[in-house]
């Protein structure tokens, strides 16, 4: 099972994936990536700027093969309708909204865990993927949701 959290934008009907964390609930193992086509189009930023790794990266081409590739057939949580819309256009896999199992909200977890934001990001303010990703993984443990913690 996968705990996954995606950071965009919306431009009109569209959601424009920036971000992208995932993280196995069984070994732990997480992948963070960022996408490049924001980074380049609209940030105007270059690559080593960010990072010194193009493995950091992902072409917004790659998206749905990453997740095919890392996630399996395996099930997925996310914390949000739209994230859960914008997967299931993508992807195959049964997709929980952690909001429909209670979760709270992510300013609460950041409180409760007290989790650092990633080395990437200068502020701690909720934006960060992977701090997502953690926060909604320590949550995910300490509630033992049905079928979570298999």
């Amino acid at each position: 099972m996968f705990i996954i959290d995606i950071q965009g934008f919306t431009n009109g009907c569209n959601f424009i994936c920036k971000e992208i964390a995932i993280m196995n609930t069984v070994t732990g193992y997480w992948q963070h990536k960022l996408i490049n086509w924001t980074v380049q189009n609209l940030h105007g930023l270059p690559w080593d700027l960010l990072s010194p790794s193009a493995e950091d990266f992902l072409y917004y081409e790659q998206i749905t093969t990453f997740f095919k590739d890392f996630v399996q057939d395996a099930p997925i949580f996310v914390k949000g309708y739209q994230k859960k819309q914008w997967l299931e256009r993508i992807i195959t896999n049964h997709i929980t909204d952690l909001y429909d199992a209670g979760c709270p909200s992510l300013a609460t977890l950041k409180k409760t865990f007290k989790y650092r934001h990633c080395f990437k990001h200068l502020y701690n303010n909720l934006t960060c993927a992977l701090e997502n990703v953690h926060l909604l993984y320590n949550w995910k443990l300490i509630t033992n949701l049905d079928g979570c913690n298999e």
